[in-house]
């Protein structure tokens, strides 16, 4: 499973500088490389049930409305040795970058809205990303050089997708209100500059943490 898990934070890996390394990593630089040093498989079968369940649903009352968008994402074809993904519902394990303390309290709790980030790109919901380098900008060490981040299965359903930044209180408003009223399932932000994209979510039933991924930072100059 390491080796596997390795080959995923190599292939969806981008060596490109952003603004968010900087104000949430404190980085100037982007590493070379994440190695991975542990994987550890959540099991929660309560939690699960209620995930599959909400999918389920998902799957087989909605259709989606001709303004949202089924997405792919480019981590996909990297698990397809695990169990499968619903596609109809654009079901795809995504990343979470956070701290060690963190993860022990999302892995054995129900998540909810209130213990959500409020400082993303849309406002209070959670934040994944199909990137592990964009994912690395928000994860924490625990004093020893180690990082920690989740892979996640996500259903992302319908997805309004945009390029903007919303920081209009009235736009987001708007955003919320499509996200909780079930019109979509989650909203895809595109940063011009870099190409990355984030998925935020509101209804945290949609979302299972699968794997915890503890990793150091190799480093090397951008031109080597």
């Amino acid at each position: 499973m390491q080796a596997r898990i390795q080959a995923l934070m190599d292939a969806t890996f981008v060596r490109t500088w952003t603004r968010d390394r900087k104000l949430r990593a404190r980085e100037e630089t982007v590493p070379s490389r994440l190695l991975v040093q542990s994987v550890e498989k959540i099991d929660n079968p309560e939690r699960f049930g209620c995930y599959s369940k909400r999918r389920d649903e998902f799957s087989s009352s909605r259709a989606v409305p001709s303004e949202y968008e089924i997405v792919s994402v480019i981590s996909a074809a990297y698990f397809k040795e695990l169990a499968g993904v619903d596609p109809c519902v654009s079901e795809a394990f995504l990343f979470h970058g956070t701290s060690r303390d963190s993860t022990v309290k999302i892995a054995t709790r129900n998540l909810r809205l209130d213990h959500a980030r409020s400082d993303g790109l849309f406002g209070k919901a959670g934040y994944f990303a199909e990137h592990s380098s964009k994912a690395d900008e928000y994860s924490k060490q625990d004093g020893s050089g180690v990082y920690t981040m989740m892979i996640c299965r996500v259903v992302l359903g319908a997805t309004l997708v945009t390029d903007e930044h919303h920081n209009d209180a009235r736009r987001m408003r708007e955003l919320h209100g499509a996200l909780d009223r079930g019109d979509c399932q989650s909203i895809m932000g595109v940063r011009r500059k870099t190409g990355y994209r984030e998925f935020a979510i509101r209804d945290f039933e949609l979302v299972y943490p699968e794997f915890i991924v503890r990793y150091h930072k190799q480093w090397t100059h951008m031109d080597d």
